[in-house]
């Protein structure tokens, strides 16, 4: 393996792990700073949104803006920062603050499954094999976290479960909502001017300055945290990873996340799981594996 393929093996592998630090700095700031999502995610969004516009500009110059140009790729992209990076962005941070950051992310990552009914339901496209087994592990895993396997007894407030499942919708949505517009514009342009847009829907609805707790270091540390290495640090190192080793394995090595958040809950906040967290957990995280293995067996056949 040559050099450049490490290095956008490392810098998937961050990509992911960095997000998990910025849900469990989001966790800190809701225990212990008195802080809460409408507060967060507005200016997060909002920052980083601006900042990745001016890097966008940068590179692009006046190709910038040419999305603009077209009425439909406005509203598609408007719809984009609204239903799916502000909701997904508010979703995540909510649910943490009513569960944690482990549960919540692991329950984020059945979206691939959701994507796969969405194809089957609104696109008539027959799922393969291994999209039929990751649905049902998705499933199975999202009622063990739940559940641990007593339906009468839910493990995370039912206010937390709904957050969350909203949370992995919208995280669906993200990842099918802008895809021509990504293929006819750059990524960054289009991720940059969704988290801008979203950023100022969320702080006209949600009056963040209201939502502040205790600004001290630490919090503001923490916050500086979840803004740029959790949002644009670590979304740069992702998709330059994928640029290098392809979107399979990317995916696949971004699964870091969940695994991610556990140990640094464990670590920070002596957040305790058991076995059955464990075992739903690790069902939800396999089907990142089981669709990507389909997909690389779909790569071979064609080949």
């Amino acid at each position: 393996m040559n050099l450049y393929k490490k290095v956008g093996y490392i810098l998937a592998l961050l990509g992911g792990f960095f997000w998990s630090i910025s849900g469990v700095c989001g966790e800190y700031l809701f225990l212990y700073a008195g802080w809460d999502s409408e507060g967060l995610v507005p200016y997060r969004l909002l920052i980083s949104g601006v900042v990745l516009v001016i890097y966008s500009m940068l590179v692009w110059k006046k190709s910038t803006f040419i999305i603009f140009k077209n009425p439909k790729d406005t509203i598609t992209l408007i719809g984009f920062a609204i239903f799916g990076v502000a909701l997904c962005q508010y979703t995540y941070f909510k649910g943490i603050s009513y569960s944690n950051t482990a549960i919540v992310t692991a329950i984020q990552y059945i979206s691939p499954a959701l994507i796969v009914l969405y194809l089957l339901i609104f696109k008539s496209k027959k799922p393969t094999v291994y999209e039929v087994v990751a649905v049902i592990l998705a499933v199975m895993g999202t009622y063990i976290l739940s559940t641990h396997l007593d339906p009468a007894k839910l493990q995370i407030s039912p206010l937390a479960l709904f957050i969350s499942l909203v949370s992995a919708v919208s995280v669906a949505i993200y990842a099918i909502l802008p895809e021509k517009l990504i293929i006819k514009y750059s990524v960054i342009n289009v991720t940059g001017f969704g988290m801008l847009i979203g950023g100022i829907v969320m702080c006209i609805i949600c009056s963040p300055w209201k939502h502040i707790g205790d600004v001290n270091i630490k919090s503001i540390s923490a916050f500086l945290v979840v803004v740029f290495l959790g949002t644009v640090i670590s979304f740069t190192f992702f998709l330059e990873g994928i640029k290098r080793i392809g979107a399979v394995k990317g995916n696949i090595l971004s699964s870091v996340e969940p695994i991610g958040a556990i140990i640094l809950c464990m670590i920070f906040f002596k957040t305790e799981f058991k076995f059955l967290d464990f075992i739903g957990m690790a069902l939800i995280i396999a089907t990142v594996f089981i669709l990507a293995a389909g997909d690389i067996k779909k790569e071979n056949d064609e080949n």
